[in-house]
C-alpha cells in the first residue's frame, strides 16, 4: 500500500497521497518505510519543513544512518535554514567522517555565514564594533603622569 501511494498515486494526486501517507505514518509510528515515504511525498510537494519533521522521526529510529541526516540537511537547505542544515551535515560527518557531500556542504554553509551582510543595494555592512579591552590606555581613568 505504501509503495503504491509513493510510486503511483503521489504523481497523480500528490495532496491525497501525502495525506494518506501521513495517516499511515501516524498509525505505524515505528515504520521506517512509512516515514521515509512521507518525507519523499513532502519533498515532491515542496514542503521542506514537513519533510524535515518526517525525517526526524526516522533519525530517532536510526540515528547512525548517514543518508537520513543528508536528506534532512538538504530539506533544511531548501527551507532556507542554513544553521539547521549545517547541524544535520555535521551529524552525517559524525557518523561518516569521510562523507564528501556532507563535508563540502558544511564548508559551503559555514563559508557563506562568514560573508558580510549586505544592504538591498549590495553594499557590504561592516560588522559591529567590539569594545576595546579593559587594558586599553584609552580607557585608563585619572590623569596621566
Amino acid at each position: 500500500m505504501i509503495r503504491l501511494l509513493t510510486n503511483t498515486v503521489l504523481a497523480q494526486a500528490p495532496a491525497e497521497a501525502t495525506a494518506a501517507l501521513r495517516d499511515i505514518a501516524e498509525v505505524n509510528r515505528g515504520s521506517e518505510l512509512a516515514w521515509s515515504s512521507l518525507a519523499r511525498a513532502y519533498q515532491s510537494t515542496d514542503q521542506p519543513d514537513a519533510e524535515a519533521r518526517a525525517l526526524a522521526n526516522i533519525i530517532d529510529m536510526r540515528p547512525a544512518n548517514t543518508s537520513y541526516h543528508l536528506r534532512m540537511a538538504r530539506a533544511h537547505e531548501r527551507a532556507e535554514s542554513p544553521s539547521r542544515a549545517a547541524d544535520a551535515y555535521a551529524m552525517a560527518l559524525a557518523f561518516d567522517p569521510q562523507n564528501t557531500e556532507a563535508a563540502s556542504a558544511l564548508d559551503r554553509i559555514l563559508t557563506a555565514e562568514r560573508q558580510p551582510l549586505r544592504t538591498p543595494g549590495g553594499i557590504p555592512i561592516p560588522p559591529p564594533l567590539t569594545p576595546a579591552p579593559s587594558s586599553s590606555p584609552f580607557l585608563a581613568s585619572g590623569p596621566r603622569g
